[in-house]
């Protein structure tokens, strides 16, 4: 009779003991999950912002460079007081953008860091921002060269992102 007891209890408790696992094994999964996304929302949201700056600090790039274009040309071939007024608003444009790249230069490297090759991205800003004072120091210089290095920037920028976002560049 005991046994038959034993057996009845045994029969009870099993469903429950089931019951009870499957519910704490649910609540880990639960909380794995919840983990795991809230990593891949950092990691989107990081990402989204570095590439947001990369395409910024590029953008800066190009109008100083065509803005130091459009000065050298403006000079040779308008009147004195034309050509005062429109290096003003040049000079004006490029000071503007120099700031932004500064800035950009700045956050970007806090963005880098998350990327196995991020000091990539931030080796070829700095080649940018050398072509930048280069033209500016000598007045002259090769545009190619700074286009060249803006499309080797801007594949860093591609895998550092894919990077970032963990995803296989």
């Amino acid at each position: 009779m005991t046994i038959e007891i034993l057996k009845l209890i045994a029969s009870f408790l099993t469903p429950v003991v089931v019951l009870f696992l499957g519910l704490l094994i649910n609540k880990n999964i639960e909380r794995s999950k919840i983990a795991l996304l809230q990593e891949k929302e950092w990691q989107v949201r990081w990402a989204e912002t570095f590439l947001i700056r990369a395409i910024k600090f590029d953008e800066n790039i190009s109008v100083v460079v065509t803005s130091l274009s459009q000065l050298q040309q403006e000079t040779q071939n308008q009147s004195k007081d034309d050509a005062k007024r429109k290096e003003k608003e040049l000079l004006k444009t490029i000071n503007q953008r120099i700031a932004n790249i500064q800035y950009l230069d700045w956050d970007i490297q806090n963005f880098a860091q998350f990327a196995e090759d991020g000091k990539e991205v931030i080796s070829k800003q700095r080649n940018l921002i050398e072509g930048i004072r280069n033209l500016i120091a000598n007045k002259q210089g090769d545009l190619e060269k700074i286009r060249q290095v803006q499309f080797e920037y801007n594949k860093a920028v591609r895998k550092a992102h894919n990077q970032i976002l963990k995803a296989k560049a």
